[in-house]
């Protein structure tokens, strides 16, 4: 993910999706419509792990 965060320059936005269920081919063609640029990466099930933990806790400092 550090790699992708060159990409995003300042005034623009972003969107991760961590997905589990659904095949990346699936999210792909949902989001063609939106005519954006797609950078695609695999976790590892560590990262996955760390990745939930951090939302978690920014969830629970935001409320």
């Amino acid at each position: 993910m550090n790699d992708n965060a060159t990409h995003l320059k300042p005034g623009t936005s972003a969107l991760f999706i961590l997905a589990k269920k659904a095949g990346p081919e699936k999210i792909v063609e949902e989001l063609k419509r939106f005519d954006g640029k797609l950078l695609q990466t695999t976790l590892f099930h560590q990262d996955v792990t760390r990745l939930r933990a951090a939302l978690d806790k920014a969830l629970k400092e935001k409320h």
